[in-house]
């Protein structure tokens, strides 16, 4: 599929780039209290999993765009039930949060077939999981690289990235916030 991709995209090259559009995916790291044990009779860990993403990004010049991020990531919560008067329980859920983010993109001038990158943004996010309810906030950012995959031809590149979030609901239990890291793979057309 992927590679169908590298060959179509290609013949709409030759279109203006003020408009670029991409998808991706990758796995992702929790830090923090909110992806920790949480002992007491009710325990539980929350495990990030995989992510997949799109994105449209407005060019507004040769080395700075505005990105509209929309993204999907999987976690496992692993938790145990440990009390002296109930049996013994343990399990896993798996569950999701989908985030949206507007970003500043600023590239460094293109070298050869490489061009590095760095994000950051904010946005909002929507799930239901540890102190986390409805729609809360994030602060992302980090650096990237692209790889053209023809010199004649800068339309289609594979996009190697890093974001680190920064989650924080303000309406929580007192003020919940939690930290992770995202790698990304993907494709920019």
């Amino acid at each position: 599929m992927l590679f169908l991709l590298c060959l179509t995209f290609p013949l709409f090259s030759q279109q203006s780039k003020k408009i670029t559009w991409g998808i991706y995916g990758g796995w992702s790291w929790g830090t923090g209290y909110a992806f920790q044990w949480h002992y007491s009779p009710y325990s539980d860990r929350n495990v990030l999993q995989f992510h997949l993403g799109g994105y449209v990004r407005l060019n507004l010049s040769p080395s700075f765009g505005l990105q509209l991020d929309a993204n999907y990531q999987n976690f496992l919560s692993k938790w145990t039930l440990r009390h002296p008067s109930l049996p013994y329980d343990s399990g896993e859920d798996s569950f999701g949060f989908l985030s949206l983010c507007l970003k500043g993109i600023y590239s460094l001038p293109k070298w050869d077939l490489f061009q590095l990158y760095i994000a950051g943004g904010g946005g909002i996010n929507t799930a239901e999981w540890w102190g986390f309810r409805g729609i809360y906030f994030n602060l992302v950012g980090g650096p990237g690289i692209k790889l053209f995959l023809w010199k004649s031809n800068s339309a289609v590149a594979l996009n190697l990235g890093s974001s680190f979030i920064y989650l924080f609901d303000p309406n929580g239990w007192g003020y919940n916030s939690a930290f992770y890291i995202r790698l990304n793979i993907g494709l920019e057309f």
